[in-house]
């Protein structure tokens, strides 16, 4: 047998060896003490976004790739599937057990007791926010900024590019931000674009207060957002702002695409 032999047969053995130890390892991943562990999956769909009210109550939405949408309800002890939507869906919002907002090529609104489509709108919605069921806003792909009263929606802003998400701080203090139309913000009167972080596209934005607020993003995108091709190795970035000004605070190896800040030191 020659070297070359000799090593492509070590090489392999090794890959396999490898992938056998990985493979038969335990499911659950250690972090900082804490264990994360697989609740529940469901082969034919992708899950895309969860909202908790608290450890027995919580919502998650997902599709199957072919424009058919489904909730899921966790109750504490098991996940179920709760309701079936029509197209995609890429957000769930809980406020309260009567005021939960399901969104992406339609809206759905669940009272307490039953889901229902609410509202069509003219685009297809990435994400929510919302201070009360009286102040609900939601971004989406075209760049629209939607207003819910309590009553009705309504467009209450009309962006450049795609928005991906938006953040209600409070009445005065609300954040919305994708890809092409810089950082957005309303003040409670009206919008204004910040232009500080223009050229990157950002995807989440989360804050406990208006001192601490963090989004998070990539400087070029390559693929779909809710959909990463493999092969791309993308650049990302936390940027901050402390109540006056945005700072991109730390870069990362890869592009993200999700943040969450209960507080200022986490």
């Amino acid at each position: 047998m020659s070297k070359a032999v000799r090593f492509l047969a070590v090489a392999a053995t090794c890959i396999l060896m490898a992938f056998l130890i990985i493979s038969c390892a335990p499911r659950g991943i250690k972090t900082a003490g804490y264990s994360w562990d697989l609740q529940y999956e469901v082969e034919e769909d992708t899950f895309w976004g969860i909202s908790a009210l608290d450890a027995n109550r919580a919502w998650a939405v997902a599709d199957n790739g072919k424009d058919e949408g489904s909730i899921y309800y966790f109750n504490g002890n098991r996940w179920n599937k709760e309701y079936s939507a029509e197209g995609n869906l890429n957000t769930v919002l809980a406020i309260d057990d009567e005021n939960i907002w399901a969104a992406g090529d339609n809206v759905y609104f669940f009272d307490g007791s039953s889901w229902s489509m609410e509202h069509e709108l003219e685009e297809t919605l990435n994400d929510m926010s919302a201070l009360d069921p009286w102040n609900v806003w939601a971004v989406g792909d075209e760049g629209g900024i939607y207003f819910f009263d309590g009553s009705y929606w309504s467009k209450q802003y009309q962006a450049e590019g795609t928005l991906w998400g938006v953040a209600a701080i409070d009445p005065g203090h609300v954040w919305a931000l994708g890809k092409g139309s810089g950082i957005l913000f309303y003040d409670g009167l009206a919008w204004d674009r910040d232009l500080s972080l223009f050229r990157t596209t950002l995807f989440k934005i989360s804050g406990p207060d208006s001192q601490n607020v963090w989004a998070v993003g990539t400087d070029d995108v390559l693929f779909h957002p809710l959909g990463p091709s493999s092969g791309h190795l993308l650049g990302g970035y936390i940027a901050f702002f402390d109540g006056s000004s945005w700072q991109r605070e730390y870069d990362s190896e890869e592009g993200l695409f999700g943040v969450s800040a209960p507080d200022s030191t986490h």
